[in-house]
């Protein structure tokens, strides 16, 4: 996986993710700077292999470097094809984000909220890869160093 070719750094004061007609916004006021990785064609260019579309990785301080692995969903969506796409990257890439807080992300997948599957494919894929996972709207905006935290 050649991380270099696929990531631009950046420290603007939006950073913004599109794809899929799902947008996220993050707003970088203190300009860290960002390394935001192009996963899907780029670092796992495998078709037949699942992975999300970016991930995104930053110093909150010298000692906090956090690393959001992030899922951009247009339309409707199965919450497994998400929670696939997002391990099978967490694994893919487990030794390089290895000490980094992670967190992952879905924008604009559909889920039922009070679902039981759901909740539980939830609460599996949590268990298993001991990171926090959020689902959020189809146009969602946060501080960056919300990511993770």
């Amino acid at each position: 996986m050649d991380y270099v070719k696929c990531t631009n750094s950046c420290n603007d004061s939006f950073i913004t993710l599109l794809e899929n007609d799902s947008k996220l916004v993050l707003k970088n006021q203190k300009r860290i700077t960002v390394n935001k990785i192009k996963v899907d064609k780029c670092l796992i260019v495998d078709e037949k292999i699942k992975k999300c579309d970016f991930i995104i990785e930053f110093k909150a301080s010298e000692k906090d470097v956090r690393s959001a692995y992030i899922e951009l969903k247009g339309g409707k969506c199965k919450i497994t094809d998400a929670i696939k796409q997002l391990e099978s990257t967490i694994e893919k890439t487990r030794t390089k984000f290895l000490n980094h807080k992670k967190a992952a992300y879905v924008i604009g997948g559909q889920f039922p909220k009070n679902g039981a599957t759901d909740r539980k494919l939830r609460d599996d894929f949590i268990k298993k890869n001991k990171i926090p996972f959020y689902d959020k709207p189809k146009i969602f905006e946060m501080q960056l160093t919300d990511l993770c935290k």
